[in-house]
Order: structure tokens, then C-alpha cells, then sequence
């Protein structure tokens, strides 16, 4: 199956649907269960974590849709371009082909602050929750350049604009990813350390 198959628009559809109702349930069957205990009705033990797992399903969810749909969408305008079927992941995530040098900075920049957040994201779960001050600077710095970014006058084509648009969604997918990093290495690291 080609990426570009309508195939693969009906499956993200059904999987952003999939991601959405599970977060939605989640959340809003947790909030109705507390509410029923507010009110002294018991509810089944356990049943709460199962609502908060579902609902951070969803979120997960929701966050790879976002990631994968912009690679196929960028696959899919960057193919249309060349006059090819498909265009393969390592040419899509490689070094990009842009004509502008002030336009191929910005993308240079994008793909550099998505690695950053990469490691931060490895680094602080593996110092259990202590790199978590780093989270700080991280995002003064990624609020401040995305405003100025998105404020840039460029002259993308569209297949340009396309893998531009594709590494800012990595790149706010990756922040997310460093972000969310905190819950996993703050519970982690007290429960190795004890604290």
C-alpha cells in the first residue's frame, strides 16, 4: 500500500477518531468517577486507573497521529513534486533540499532544536528527574523562536513550505516529548532513589 493511498487518509482518520474518543473517555470517565465518590457512591476499585490509562492511550495516541500524519502529508507533496510514487523516509527526515539560504537556515534551526529536545527528553529520564530545571530554558527558548519563526517573511515553494511545515511539527512534537519526559522521570526517580 502506497502512502498516498486513500486507504491511508481513511486510517488516520480512524485512528485520530480512535486517539480522540479514548482520551475524551478517559479523562471524562475519571472526572465522572470522582464526582460519584464525592457523592459516596462506590465504584469498583481500580476502575479509576484504568480511566487514566485509557486517557493517556489517547494522548498518545493523538500525538503519534499528529507526528505521522505530517510525514505523509510532507511524502505526499514532496512526491507530487518530484513526479514519484513515494518519497522514502530517509530522504523526507535527511538533510533537506532547500533553495533559499535564509529559508535553508530556518530548517537547519528546526532540526537542530528537535534533536536538542530529543536528548533532554533521554537525559532526563536517565537522571531520574534531576535535568528537570533544564525543562525551564527549554521552554522560554522554544516559545521565543517559535514566534519569531512563524513571524519570518519566506519564500518556500511548496515543496519547501511542506518539509518546513513537517519539521515544526516534529519540532513541537519533540518539545512535547521532553516536556511529558517530567512524568516519567520524577515518579521514576522516586522510586529507584526512595525520595
Amino acid at each position: 500500500m502506497k502512502r498516498s493511498d486513500p486507504a491511508t487518509h481513511r486510517a488516520l482518520r480512524i485512528w485520530l477518531g480512535c486517539g480522540i474518543g479514548c482520551f475524551l473517555c478517559g479523562i471524562g470517565g475519571e472526572t465522572l468517577v470522582r464526582l460519584l465518590e464525592e457523592h459516596r457512591i462506590v465504584i469498583l476499585e481500580g476502575v479509576s486507573v484504568v480511566l487514566i490509562s485509557v486517557g493517556v492511550l489517547g494522548a498518545i495516541a493523538l500525538f503519534l497521529w499528529m507526528v505521522t500524519a505530517a510525514v505523509v502529508q510532507c511524502d505526499e507533496i514532496v512526491s507530487k513534486a518530484c513526479g514519484r510514487v513515494h518519497t522514502p523516509l530517509r530522504e523526507l527526515l535527511g538533510k533537506p533540499r532547500i533553495s533559499g539560504k535564509r529559508e535553508a537556515k530556518m530548517v537547519r534551526y528546526t532540526r537542530i532544536t528537535t534533536l536538542i529536545h530529543l536528548i533532554f527528553a533521554g537525559i532526563n529520564v536517565l537522571s531520574l528527574g534531576f535535568a528537570t530545571i533544564g525543562l525551564i530554558p527549554l521552554a522560554l527558548h522554544f516559545i521565543v523562536s517559535q514566534i519569531v519563526l512563524s513571524n519570518c517573511r519566506t519564500n518556500y515553494t511548496e515543496e519547501e513550505s511542506a518539509v518546513e511545515t513537517m519539521w515544526t511539527v516534529l519540532g513541537i512534537a519533540s518539545f512535547v516529548l521532553a516536556f511529558f519526559s517530567l512524568f516519567a522521570a520524577v515518579p521514576l526517580g522516586e522510586w529507584i532513589l526512595g525520595i
